[in-house]
């Protein structure tokens, strides 16, 4: 990759992380137009979001983990214990951390 392109590269990734205001996201991770971003993310080194991806609050991706395009990445978003209650009156519980391992 010549100089010009990594410089490109590296100043795509900084823009796109002040745009988003992500504070816990290495400056090497790449976050594609149009993908929602909770603004807790944490990502480390050389993470991928596709374009049009969602991630909600609380999730972690390992370094060189890639979201392809239309993902959503959302964790506890309702019950599965009250086998009689439809998920939709069964309220939300707490919110657990969603962690996605190292290069998955």
């Amino acid at each position: 990759m010549s100089n010009f392109r990594l410089f490109f590269r590296y100043l795509k990734c900084w823009l796109l992380l002040k745009y988003h205001r992500l504070k816990h996201v290495h400056r090497t991770a790449y976050i594609a137009f149009g993908a929602e971003v909770s603004r807790d993310l944490i990502a480390e080194a050389f993470t991928y979001v596709g374009k049009n991806s969602m991630v909600g609050p609380k999730v972690s991706l390992g370094a060189y983990s890639m979201l392809g395009p239309n993902v959503l990445c959302v964790g506890d978003d309702h019950r599965f214990d009250i086998p009689a209650v439809p998920c939709i009156f069964s309220d939300r519980p707490f919110l657990r951390p969603t962690k996605i391992g190292r290069d998955v």
